[in-house]
């Protein structure tokens, strides 16, 4: 609805099926007020247009829309002035976003209910989208979507899941 805030969540083989306008976008409508900040939108499906995401209105910052498709382009979000720091094929202008493909642990395949299972988290050292977004006021002291604090290295990652390095182990061979 307008003004509604989505953050720090995953959306994931959703599908709309109706070809009116109501029903652009397969994954998000967002409407004028709206924020989409810190999410990853993928493998969404649209009969209509725009698979990921439908801007009638609002803002997107430091999110990943990507692997979406659409009967009609384009398949993962259109171009707007109002989404920064984001990750998306799509995004070909724009404060901070990328257009590679952000490179997911497990990727999946498929589209909207036909989709595929994707852990859509980060690969450590390739992903683009590592250290990428911006920081907000809000991100300090929150967490991920898996429960992780949010602002890991002191720049926050684009999308829903903030990448936290495994410990290592060192070995001494002489």
């Amino acid at each position: 609805g307008y003004g509604a805030v989505l953050r720090s969540s995953l959306v994931f083989g959703s599908r709309t099926s109706y070809t009116g306008a109501v029903q652009k976008g397969g994954g998000v409508r967002l409407m004028p007020g709206g924020l989409i900040e810190n999410c990853t939108i993928a493998r969404n499906y649209s009969s209509s247009i725009h698979g990921g995401v439908y801007m009638a209105g609002g803002a997107i910052t430091n999110s990943i829309i990507v692997d979406n498709a659409a009967a009609g382009a384009p398949n993962d979000v259109s171009y707007s002035d109002w989404i920064v720091f984001s990750c998306s094929p799509d995004l070909t202008n724009g404060a901070g976003n990328i257009t590679n493909y952000p490179v997911f642990a497990e990727p999946g395949s498929g589209y909207g209910t036909n989709a595929l299972p994707s852990s859509c988290r980060l690969v450590m050292n390739v992903s683009p989208c590592l250290d990428k977004g911006t920081n907000l006021e809000w991100q300090a002291g929150a967490l991920d979507l898996d429960g992780k604090t949010r602002c890991y290295r002191g720049y926050v990652d684009m999308g829903a899941y903030e990448l936290h390095a495994s410990p290592g182990t060192i070995m001494t061979i002489r």
